[in-house]
């Protein structure tokens, strides 16, 4: 989920997928990956609200984990890279590619030694489509694969 603020507010929905290489126990390094789109109707009201719109965001970084408490890992992160952007509606069609950063984190829910859930992510994530900065919000959960199981 993805609340893009563009002015009037957009809620996106869509997906994320990560992944972590651990340099020690507290550090890992992250390639983080998100598309989120909102239809017609969905993207509120005025102009954009016949707007098909959709973000990519292809964000790196260190992520910090913190002290492990009964199967249950909180992680902090600083990711950047670039967000492309699109909108689609009524004869109009505009993209964008630009930086992006989001500062956040989560907590992970170990189940077994390869399998746990990600019981949520939130970061602030900021883009500058168009030379505009813009201040969103991007909420996530889902599964974890462990393929290092120490």
């Amino acid at each position: 989920f993805l609340r893009e603020n563009v002015g009037s507010g957009v809620n996106l929905d869509g997906w994320n997928a990560s992944l972590t290489g651990r340099i020690t126990d507290r550090i890992g390094v992250v390639a983080d990956f998100a598309g989120n789109r909102a239809t017609p109707g969905q993207t509120g009201f005025g102009p954009a609200a016949n707007m098909d719109t959709s973000i990519y965001t292809f964000l790196f970084g260190p992520r910090l984990y913190g002290p492990s408490y009964r199967n249950v890992s909180p992680f902090v992160h600083a990711l950047f890279g670039a967000a492309r952007g699109s909108a689609e509606g009524g004869g109009i069609s505009v993209s964008d590619a630009t930086f992006a950063m989001a500062l956040g984190g989560g907590v992970d829910l170990r189940l077994t030694r390869a399998l746990g859930i990600r019981l949520f992510q939130v970061d602030y994530l900021m883009t500058r489509f168009f030379d505009v900065k813009q201040n969103n919000a991007r909420i996530a959960a889902g599964v974890v694969f462990r393929f290092r199981t120490d």
